[in-house]
């Protein structure tokens, strides 16, 4: 009896390890090939966005819709009005989205090939290129002396190789020994961030998830999850979705200190209606 048991035993098992392996079901993402994130200047008048604001101190959430009015030239004109809790008052208007380099030129910047490595994304380690990318703040000063002219930012942006269309560097380190700054009135700053590593360089960005899932009006988004730093010390958390309105489905902003304790704000983006002059598009 207890031979007969054994070898039944021993069959269940042979079963279950020559078993073949769970195969995860696949991913249907929503399709994004651009370089940008879809914005509110590729949306047409009339196009909406609705976020979810959740105060970190307790407050009830707050539920807005963002509507883009008439075309404004390059610049869009977007209203925001409070769906709940509901109030007897007009939308206010009108925050202005611009796009990249408007109205003036861009920084200039400089990209220098450093190296390649591997990089741990959420415990599972990922094939970085490490860019060295030099900015120079002297442009849009309108004094004579410019109070920013010269000033440098030297940064390590870290990408996943191959890059992927209009996905953010999965790390940023601020290199504090080759960046200057002359700290005069109007001048930038340096970025805030963690603690200085052995190297001391600062990290003002790290992706903590890749190929995110975040569903939304029965579509899936493939997003990135992302920490970066609002202040010195002060990490924030946001989800980027380049196909979902703003290019971001979740993030957070600091908000006030409850018993010496500092809160955050969560916005989540609920539903989108873009309204596009070529829908074949995406």
């Amino acid at each position: 009896m207890k031979l007969h048991t054994l070898s039944l035993g021993l069959i269940m098992l042979a079963a279950c390890t020559s078993a073949p392996p769970r195969v995860a079901a696949p991913v249907n993402w929503v399709p994004w090939t651009r370089a940008e994130s879809l914005r509110w200047y590729d949306c047409e008048p009339g196009s909406t966005l609705i976020e979810r604001h959740t105060p970190g101190h307790g407050s009830p959430p707050l539920t807005l819709r963002r509507t883009r009015l008439e075309p404004s030239g390059e610049r869009a004109r977007v209203q925001t009005e409070r769906l709940e809790p509901r109030v007897e008052r007009p939308p206010s208007c009108c925050s202005v989205d611009l796009p990249p380099g408007y109205p003036g030129p861009e920084p200039k910047r400089t990209e220098e090939f450093v190296r390649r490595e591997v990089f741990p994304v959420g415990g599972a380690p990922v094939e970085v290129e490490v860019v060295r990318r030099t900015t120079r703040m002297d442009r849009g000063c309108d004094t004579v002396p410019c109070p920013c002219w010269d000033d440098l930012l030297v940064e390590e942006l870290w990408y996943r190789h191959p890059r992927a269309e209009s996905e953010g560097a999965v790390r940023i380190l601020f290199d504090p020994s080759r960046s200057r700054f002359s700290r005069s009135s109007g001048c930038a700053s340096p970025p805030p961030g963690s603690a200085p590593d052995a190297r001391g360089m600062v990290e003002t960005r790290v992706a903590t998830a890749l190929d995110v899932s975040f569903r939304l009006q029965r579509d899936i988004h493939r997003c990135m999850r992302v920490r970066t730093w609002e202040s010195p010390g002060v990490p924030v958390e946001s989800l980027e979705c380049p196909s979902v309105l703003g290019g971001r489905g979740m993030w957070q902003m600091t908000g006030g200190l409850v018993s010496g304790v500092r809160t955050f704000t969560t916005i989540e983006v609920l539903s989108f209606d873009c309204k596009r002059s070529s829908p074949e598009e995406p």
